[in-house]
């Protein structure tokens, strides 16, 4: 999937235990911009994920997405990890969101190395809920 434009959707992408290469798509003003579930995985770059009024991308129930070169900004949350959902973030720019440029919680253990977070509202990184992750 490259190269789209997805607007004003509840959910603009969801990835339901698929493993899809989704490039260069730009995604806003959503309630969740892409939302990554049920084991789904698959590669996540070069997409611009902003003004979304949940997450710009939510990651959650043992999904494992591989996340790079993403620019994710003005949403509610950046990057929401929660219901064991992992997966690898690396080298995005995650700023200007409103409650938390990353959040993980309920056991999720993703890794979190090499991105830009700054100028988020509320906090930067949080882990709760029994949450674990490596921030690198």
């Amino acid at each position: 999937l490259r190269y789209n434009r997805v607007d004003n959707n509840h959910t603009g992408l969801i990835v339901q235990g698929g493993t899809p290469r989704l490039l260069h798509n730009v995604v806003y003003e959503n309630t969740y911009g892409l939302h990554i579930c049920d084991r789904g995985g698959g590669e996540v770059t070069n997409n611009n994920l902003f003004r979304n009024h949940g997450a710009g991308l939510y990651i959650e129930t043992e999904a494992s997405p591989t996340v790079g070169k993403n620019w994710i900004h003005g949403n509610s949350v950046g990057v929401m990890v929660e219901n064991d959902g992992t997966g690898k973030l690396s080298n995005n720019l995650i700023t200007d969101n409103s409650d938390g440029g990353v959040v993980v919680k309920s056991g999720s253990n993703p890794t979190i190395h090499e991105n830009c977070i700054h100028h988020n509202t509320s906090v930067g990184v949080r882990f709760s809920d029994g949450a674990i992750g490596c921030l690198m």
